[in-house]
């Protein structure tokens, strides 16, 4: 569907099968979700309705016991248009997020927001409220804020960015819920939403934030290393050449690129009549690593010189190519 590499994105291949049939996550979620559907409203029809509230999130019945609940509550949903053009765009937008982070991160990041949900509104109950919920409205429209996060230019409808589309539906959503005075389902949507952003930002998408934040993230960022296990490195600072993309069109947004160039602002112009770049001497990869685990500080005062020295032969050794 799309084609963008970027410092986290290996485009995974389905790595679990179902007999002779190979599943993506997403598929798999959305197999689920018709089941359910479909057991909701058979136990509905027959009259065991209790049997579905069981399934529902209350958080009188997770204070005694029925933590199961905390999850459950996402895949109680009654057959309705709506829940299937849910399904629509949590297939045309997760498969995306799915394809760049993997199956397994999309796991992670789809459990996680539906216990994000529950546990928010389990907080909320120690103020004496009894809170119930069912469905994952909220957490689907985060996966969507999530594929935002990975192309903020993409054009929507009217050629309008999808980041724009993004604060709309934001801004809208929340007016809705005061609207009803539903403010804990505003808690909910919110944090999930931010959620999304924050994992993706941790996976190397920051285009979505103006660069002071990405700045202040970036001094934190080597804290959640544990989530960014396996993937690749991006630059510390270089974020250009990914901005630049996704203002472009549907066609150009996503062209591939093969490498990224570390740039660093306090690095020396490469010289006009410079000669041929020599054979870099040092590891960029191991110490884009370790810069990722410990930050920027961990480099010795020789690291960092070799480092920017590094970068300066690399971009003018793509400065020589594109002349010649």
């Amino acid at each position: 569907m799309f084609n963008k590499k970027s410092p986290s994105s290996r485009h995974h291949l389905p790595d679990f099968s179902i007999g002779h049939w190979r599943l993506d996550m997403v598929t798999f979620i959305i197999g689920i979700q018709g089941v359910f559907m479909v057991l909701t409203a058979t136990l509905i029809s027959l009259g065991h309705t209790s049997w579905v509230n069981a399934l529902c999130y209350n958080s009188a019945g997770v204070w005694h016991g029925q933590v199961l609940r905390l999850v459950t509550y996402a895949f109680v949903n009654p057959p309705s248009l709506w829940f299937a053009l849910e399904m629509l765009m949590l297939y045309y937008f997760g498969r995306e997020v799915e394809k760049i982070i993997g199956p397994r991160r999309f796991a992670t990041l789809y459990i996680g927001l539906i216990l994000l949900g529950s546990c928010l509104l389990q907080l909320l109950s120690l103020s004496g409220v009894s809170e119930r919920m069912s469905g994952a409205q909220s957490v689907h429209f985060a996966i969507f804020t999530a594929f935002v996060a990975i192309y903020p230019g993409l054009p929507f409808l009217f050629g309008i960015a999808a980041r724009w589309m993004l604060a709309v539906f934001l801004v809208l959503s929340t007016l809705q819920f005061l609207e009803g005075h539903q403010f804990a389902s505003l808690v909910i949507f919110l944090s999930e939403s931010v959620a999304a952003i924050f994992f993706m930002i941790v996976q190397g998408y920051r285009d979505l934030l103006p660069q002071n934040g990405i700045s202040f993230l970036s001094r934190y960022s080597h804290y959640f290393a544990f989530f960014r296990k396996g993937s690749k490195v991006s630059s510390p600072v270089s974020q250009g050449s990914a901005s630049s993309s996704s203002n472009n069109s549907v066609l150009e947004a996503f062209s591939t690129t093969t490498s990224f160039v570390p740039i660093f602002a306090n690095q020396k112009p490469a010289e006009k009549t410079a000669p041929t770049p020599r054979p870099l001497a040092i590891n960029i990869d191991a110490l884009l690593e370790k810069i990722s685990q410990a930050g920027m500080e961990s480099l010795t005062s020789k690291e960092k010189e070799e480092l920017e020295k590094a970068s300066s032969a690399l971009v003018e050794r793509d400065r020589i190519v594109i002349g010649s």
